[in-house]
């Protein structure tokens, strides 16, 4: 878009899953997890379908501040998604927080993935 005087002004562009995504990552690895929590609640809000990286990311910002059972609650959720498949990271992930849980029942557990997801 062009102002009055025909200088050029940002127009701005509304978040994408690429977007949030991005932004959960980088409050993954700053370590501030309400930060990563607000941008999921509100991709949702906006009705952008998370896809295995934002939830990677999410899960890896509650297990790395050390609340396992919050990212095994993200796993879960991840788990119940449609077209949403856990990644060999999320995998990982999803057996740490049952470590440091104390819960190592795998059998119990999916089987990691295959091939990776598309």
């Amino acid at each position: 878009t062009t102002d009055a005087d025909g200088s050029h002004c940002f127009s701005p562009t509304r978040p994408n899953l690429q977007m949030y995504s991005m932004a959960i990552d980088l409050f993954a690895k700053m370590g501030d997890t309400k930060a990563a929590a607000d941008t999921f609640k509100e991709m949702r809000s906006e009705k952008v379908q998370p896809n295995y990286v934002t939830y990677t990311s999410l899960m890896e910002a509650f297990l790395n501040a050390g609340f396992p059972s919050a990212a095994l609650s993200i796993s879960d959720e991840m788990m119940k998604s449609p077209g949403v498949r856990l990644d060999v990271a999320a995998y990982v992930m999803r057996i740490r927080c049952l470590a440091e849980l104390g819960n190592l029942e795998v059998s119990e557990q999916p089987h990691p993935p295959t091939h990776p997801p598309t």
